[in-house]
């Protein structure tokens, strides 16, 4: 079953790059170019054919669906557990493997956060905040990273756990990792032909690039599961692979998450913890202090999400939501030495109807 359609793969790629068909259309190129042209795709398909050789000499006797490549990338390039690859790659839950178109030169829209700043937005900052002001308090100290900004990427990534997505994170990060798989990268360069400004390498390199970056995170999906004691295919975020409050890829939940709470847990989907994640994230990114440049600010935020619109969104509403934070903390303050002064008031200067109580906002 599998030499029959690799057999077809090859047929499939033999049609589609077709002189007759290229020329069909495409733009006029003069002999030497299409000549060329024809040299590398025709060097692609033998890449495309060895690799899938090699992908598949050793496969076993369960249906991939499709995944075959990426299991042997999981099992040979990333030391993964052969079994438990195969069991996942089989499961009824996981989707056959389709075919990955993806932009050779991503662009973004024009400032898609400019949404984000709204009046309700901070709002809801602003109650999170109120409701989990000690965790931020603490992580802003530990990490020296103001507590607004970690504030502002919790309420731009998932409006501070409002939603954190439902998507299978594995199949989502399995899809990304797929763009190098034999053959995708050429029927991603005959779908894009009509670009002159778009060359077979620059798709190769691509999707290389896709699978370099998402691989690693794929592979530590499946030890996350591990950890957490969950099957792979039931890790739950959105429809990028990300998790949790933070929206942090499973590479960077296993490397920067932290027990924020002190339950021995790191569990992203709780306040605390990913309040202390965040901060300890962008401390390992270059926010080493309290106070510093811009330009170190943008480089430390660059790294938790490339995207400049991103990076200014969350610098702003950090400067709006100062005011506010700063607010709480003085009604913080003087609620914990109203409440010092009622326990030491003896019971004969005691505030009439208010017995003494134990602070609430030291608890801890």
């Amino acid at each position: 079953m599998k030499v029959r359609v690799f057999f077809l793969l090859i047929a499939a790629a033999a049609v589609i790059t077709h002189p007759g068909l290229v020329r069909a259309n495409s733009p006029k190129h003069d002999a030497k170019q299409e000549d060329g042209m024809t040299d590398a795709i025709a060097k692609e398909r033998k890449r495309a054919a060895a690799n899938w050789r090699s992908a598949t000499s050793n496969e076993p006797k369960t249906n991939l669906q499709g995944w075959e490549h990426l299991a042997h990338r999981l099992i040979h390039k990333e030391g993964l557990d052969p079994q438990i690859v195969e069991s996942v790659f089989s499961d009824k839950r996981m989707p056959e493997r389709e075919s990955l178109f993806f932009s050779v030169q991503p662009r973004e829209p024009h400032n898609p956060y400019r949404r984000r700043l709204r009046r309700s937005e901070i709002n809801n900052a602003v109650s999170f905040y109120r409701k989990n002001w000690f965790y931020f308090r603490q992580a802003s100290l530990q990490y020296q990273v103001p507590e607004s900004v970690i504030l502002a990427i919790l309420q731009i990534e998932t409006r501070c756990g409002s939603y954190v997505g439902n998507s299978r994170v594995l199949y989502r990060l399995a899809r990304l990792a797929s763009a190098a798989t034999p053959g995708n990268p050429l029927e991603n360069f005959e779908k894009k032909r009509r670009d002159e400004q778009i060359t077979l390498q620059q798709v190769v390199d691509r999707a290389q690039w896709l699978e370099d970056t998402f691989l690693p995170h794929l592979a530590a999906t499946f030890r996350l599961a591990e950890h957490k004691q969950q099957h792979p295919l039931e890790l739950r975020g959105s429809t990028a692979g990300a998790l949790g409050l933070p929206q942090f890829l499973p590479g960077n939940y296993l490397t920067f998450g932290v027990d924020g709470n002190g339950d021995a847990i790191v569990d992203l989907f709780t306040p605390g913890d990913a309040i202390y994640s965040v901060g300890n994230f962008l401390r390992a990114h270059g926010w080493s202090a309290m106070q510093i440049s811009n330009d170190e600010q943008r480089e430390a935020i660059w790294h938790y999400n490339r995207s400049e619109p991103y990076i200014t969104t969350v610098l702003k509403m950090a400067q709006q939501l100062n005011a506010p934070i700063q607010k709480i903390h003085a009604e913080i303050k003087e609620e914990i030495l109203s409440e010092r002064v009622r326990e030491i008031t003896p019971a004969s200067f005691s505030i009439p109807g208010r017995a003494a109580t134990v602070p609430r906002f030291i608890r801890h």
